[in-house]
């Protein structure tokens, strides 16, 4: 019954992840797991600022924290029980089966009070065009956020619309960014969410993060859930912002 019951409510979610482009699923994570994931995102934070040396990837600044490729400095992240069933739910919104998942772990951390805000942007934008893609993030704040301690925002249905064009953002601490002006606001809403709560959101759906205005930092935890992406037979055009990426790419290898 219980199996029953969870399938039924991850149709749900899959049914308004599909509409939306998005979902929020309400305490997933119980505050012990919560408790766990805290320590070791500080663990790996303070290490990180410390010595970046020590990680594959990451991008430290002044107002933003990035980190990638966490689940190589954590043991058996994905054998916890809520990322377990996160997986799970993740499979059944992408319609592939668990097995075929792939899982990339990230910190997305905003300083108290010069957390800076995120620039609409959707993120297949940031993946290779001569690739089919079918992913989601799952965002896992690691307390509750509002709009004043940077909670994340969204268009509604702007998955379904394409890939916008992007305009490359330079120099973002070695790095580059994207973003999307002439946001359709009519449909944006900001999401506020509360601890243990969790966001899915498609690949193609248009979204940014308030700033952290407040006097605590804003701690999120970013699982990329995917299938391996699907080389294209015909590429129809790259766009300009593709090609500065690749550019980037190709000098970063």
């Amino acid at each position: 019954m219980k199996k029953e019951s969870n399938n039924q409510k991850f149709n749900q979610y899959k049914q308004k992840f599909k509409r939306d482009g998005f979902v929020v699923v309400p305490q997933l994570f119980s505050n012990k797991e919560l408790n766990l994931l805290n320590s070791i995102y500080n663990d790996i934070l303070i290490n990180f600022q410390k010595d970046s040396t020590n990680y594959d990837k990451g991008i430290n600044t002044n107002s933003f924290v990035w980190i990638y490729n966490v689940e190589s400095y954590v043991n058996n992240i994905t054998k916890l029980n809520s990322i377990i069933k996160l997986a799970d739910l993740a499979s059944t919104c992408l319609g592939i089966t668990s097995s075929n998942l792939i899982q990339e772990f990230r910190i997305f951390h905003k300083p108290a009070t010069i957390g800076a805000a995120t620039p609409w942007h959707q993120d297949e934008a940031y993946q290779s065009p001569f690739f089919i893609h079918n992913s989601l993030n799952a965002w896992i704040p690691i307390g509750s956020f509002t709009e004043f301690q940077g909670c994340m925002k969204y268009v509604i249905g702007s998955h379904l619309k394409g890939i916008y064009d992007h305009e490359v953002i330079e120099n973002v601490s070695e790095g580059l960014g994207l973003s999307v002006r002439d946001v359709d606001n009519n449909n944006c809403i900001s999401i506020p969410v509360k601890k243990g709560d969790v966001i899915l959101h498609h690949c193609r759906t248009l979204h940014s993060a308030h700033p952290n205005l407040s006097n605590k930092p804003r701690k999120a935890l970013v699982v990329i859930n995917k299938s391996k992406p699907i080389k294209k037979n015909i590429i129809t055009d790259i766009r300009e912002w593709q090609k500065c990426l690749q550019k980037y790419w190709n000098n970063h290898k």
